[in-house]
């Protein structure tokens, strides 16, 4: 889907366009790699490998996985060319940019299970810098609001500087969704297919009135904002 956010003129989303595409293995590297993932954790056969484990998996690589793999493969080869066409609007865009984005969308949205519990079980804030404010849950709360909500300005305003690894940029695109954004219930089938689509857009919907910290996949707090 096309993103209907203006376009991006800040810092925070200027490197975007320099990230490669994520590689898409080779079914039998996949595999294979998969085979030697698993075999300290199941019994293995007289010849030393696990059985149950290689035995589905010959029969995934004669049956299913060519299939499977042509479809990732047209999946990766769309994802390339409209990135070749315009790089500057397919970063700026809500369009997927990896064949496995839309699998992990899928994985922390379509579920109604609550993610704090199922996904992040437990989250750890550090001791307040301020040791006026540290021990005071009132002023250590307001502290943490305040920080959120600076981050949030630089973050609306495309102020915050790219995220880097030894000088090369790291992806920022879940920036987008790290405030303002809610997991909408939907049904299975085309409800639950609508509810994916109000997620990503809720991000760039500047009426938000609820905002979201997020770590991961779960929400730290919630304030008005």
């Amino acid at each position: 889907p096309e993103s209907n956010c203006p376009p991006r003129t800040g810092v925070t989303f200027s490197r975007q366009t320099e990230l490669p595409l994520l590689p898409l293995p080779a079914l039998d590297e996949t595999l294979d790699r998969f085979l030697r993932a698993v075999s300290a954790l199941l019994p293995d056969a007289p010849d030393g490998s696990p059985a149950s484990a290689s035995s589905a998996v010959d029969e995934f690589r004669r049956r299913d996985g060519p299939q499977l793999q042509k479809l990732l493969q047209k999946r990766q080869d769309d994802i390339a060319a409209s990135f070749a066409a315009d790089p500057a609007g397919f970063a700026a865009s809500d369009a997927w940019k990896s064949y496995v984005e839309e699998f992990w969308h899928d994985a922390y949205v379509v579920p109604d299970d609550p993610i704090v519990l199922n996904s992040n079980p437990y989250f750890l804030l550090e001791d307040g810098p301020d040791p006026k404010t540290a021990r005071d849950q009132i002023a250590r709360a307001a502290s943490l609001v305040h920080a959120a909500l600076r981050f949030a300005s630089l973050l609306r305003r495309e102020e915050l500087p790219p995220d880097e690894s030894r000088g090369s940029p790291i992806c920022m695109g879940q920036y987008r969704r790290l405030f303002g954004t809610a997991r909408i219930p939907g049904g299975a089938g085309e409800e639950g297919a609508g509810a994916r689509r109000r997620d990503r857009s809720a991000a760039h919907d500047d009426s938000t009135h609820v905002a979201v910290l997020a770590g991961g996949g779960g929400g730290f707090f919630y304030f008005r904002g």
